[in-house]
């Protein structure tokens, strides 16, 4: 199974907070996990990871996370098997034992 975090990133623009895009974390190799296990581990990869953030200029915050099987593909890597034939910049990937050992 897959865990997949997406974020939301946005910039400073002075007068507003312009919404800029985000990002999809895929963490490979999790077993099935409960509601409550996906919470600690999207709450441990964010600590570990460094995911969210907010200063003057920007900040990247999570919006949704789930548990998805091994054969997910983001909506940003179809696009690129679709229009370039190969994954050429694949989203972060990291393993469960990565993320859950201290």
């Amino acid at each position: 199974m897959k865990f997949v975090i997406h974020t939301q990133y946005m910039e400073n623009y002075g007068y507003r907070w312009k919404y800029k895009g985000g990002r999809t974390v895929i963490i490979t190799d999790c077993p099935e996990l409960t509601k409550e296990e996906q919470d600690t581990l999207q709450t441990t990869a964010d600590k570990k990871l460094g995911i969210t953030y907010t200063n003057e200029a920007s900040k990247e915050y999570i919006i949704s996370s789930s548990l998805q099987s091994d054969d997910w593909i983001s909506e940003f890597e179809q696009d690129q098997k679709i229009y370039d034939g190969e994954i050429r910049f694949p989203d972060p990937r990291y393993s469960y034992l990565e993320i859950t050992q201290a």
